[in-house]
């Protein structure tokens, strides 16, 4: 998969992240540029005794076809919501 770098909102960066998953298709189509979204809904693991970040959005990815094969050229993250929750103190 080629990695591309995004641009996080400062209230993403200011945690850090224990696990996390995304997933992104490539492209099979005629022609040498294509655009696709994928839709985030990510689960993630800030602290292993309870605490976790849930984040809704989509990403907008325009991908080129290369001698490699499809590359993402741009990508940008449409954030919808973002929350912390935590567990009930014991």
């Amino acid at each position: 998969m080629h990695r591309v770098p995004c641009r996080a909102p400062l209230s993403l960066t200011k945690e850090r992240f224990r696990a996390q998953a995304l997933a992104t298709t490539n492209p099979e189509e005629p022609g040498n540029s294509a655009s696709r979204i994928s839709y985030l809904h990510a689960t993630h693991v800030l602290d292993p005794d309870g605490s976790i970040a849930v984040a809704n959005g989509d990403y907008i990815d325009q991908f080129v076809r290369t001698p490699q094969g499809w590359r993402i050229a741009a990508r940008r993250l449409h954030l919808i919501s973002f929350v912390r929750l935590d567990s009930p103190a014991p």
